[in-house]
């Protein structure tokens, strides 16, 4: 949208140059023409023929003529002036949104980067049970607690009959004894 705003800029300025340049061609053939009335008129003025008036208009207007072609150069140099600078306006706003570009493009190929850096980090911080089960023995931790990887934080009770485990040294216990107890 910058680009083709710059463009139609040109395209204005370039009109509107050369409308002012045609006016300037005018304005300087009626300044020939009125030199030229004016240079006839003092002749005729110095013989007599021409009032004193009439000759002073005539220079007033040359003077008017010449006034307007040399207003009409200014409108050009001013015209071309202000394409320069609203060109380089343009310029300099789409540098700066092909530097904003820059800028968000190496900012998301960070976050990028980020992302695969955490998303390979995640499972360190995700709590899971070895089995399913309802949570028994659970150790009291407030939001933000740290806590080590293979820290015990709860006792899963799994669901179904219940299982009876010893942890017993084999060589301490008569297995005569354990076998003839009762059911």
């Amino acid at each position: 949208a910058r680009r083709q705003e710059r463009a139609s800029d040109l395209e204005s300025a370039a009109a509107a140059t050369a409308s002012a340049v045609a006016r300037q061609r005018e304005a300087e053939a009626a300044t020939e023409f009125a030199r030229e009335y004016e240079q006839k008129l003092k002749q005729l003025s110095a013989s007599g023929l021409v009032a004193p008036v009439d000759l002073t208009r005539a220079a007033a207007d040359t003077k008017k003529f010449v006034a307007a072609a040399e207003s009409l150069s200014s409108d050009i140099r001013r015209i071309e002036s202000d394409a320069r600078t609203r060109v380089s306006q343009h310029d300099a706003t789409i540098e700066s949104l092909r530097h904003q570009i820059a800028s968000l493009e190496g900012g998301m190929a960070s976050s990028r980067a980020a992302i695969a850096s955490l998303s390979g980090d995640k499972d360190k911080y995700v709590v899971r049970a070895p089995i399913s089960g309802r949570l028994g023995n659970v150790t009291p931790l407030q939001p933000g607690a740290y806590v080590t990887e293979g820290q015990p934080l709860a006792t899963i009770v799994p669901v179904g009959d219940l299982r009876l485990v010893a942890d017993f040294d084999p060589s301490l216990v008569d297995i005569r004894r354990v076998l003839k107890r009762p059911r």
